[in-house]
């Protein structure tokens, strides 16, 4: 039987040898699309969630795209600044939708922006 201080140790010096990763991953982030309502003539209401999975704060652009039946009817780009590890964060975006909307997708893409955004905290 292994004595309880030596069990301690032995747990100690094994946290400190394996290691651990604290590196930011900005690829973890996920972005879907809540509701397309393609009601409005010209145009395309976006409803969308985004969620950082990272273990460090991030602010991301996230574009937006109508897509009809054989080609892109429109697109539209927003900052999202601030989003907290594991957060999940939802907004919305108008986009201009040029075309018979009739059958059209929405989709967005977010990605980590490292520029500035003009808001400071």
């Amino acid at each position: 039987m292994v004595p309880d201080g030596a069990l301690l140790v032995l747990i100690a010096v094994a946290a400190l040898i394996i290691p651990t990763d604290n590196t930011p991953h900005p690829e973890r982030v996920t972005a879907t699309v809540d509701k397309c309502d393609l009601s409005l003539r010209g145009a395309a209401q976006i409803s969308f969630s985004l969620t950082n999975g990272d273990r460090t704060w991030h602010g991301y652009e996230v574009r937006a795209f109508v897509a009809g039946r054989q080609s892109q009817l429109g697109a539209s780009t927003t900052l999202i600044t601030h989003v907290e590890a594991g957060d999940t964060v939802r907004s919305r975006m108008l986009v201009q939708a040029n075309g018979d909307t009739s059958g059209a997708t929405c989709s967005v893409l977010a990605t980590v922006w490292v520029g500035d955004s003009g808001h400071h905290r």
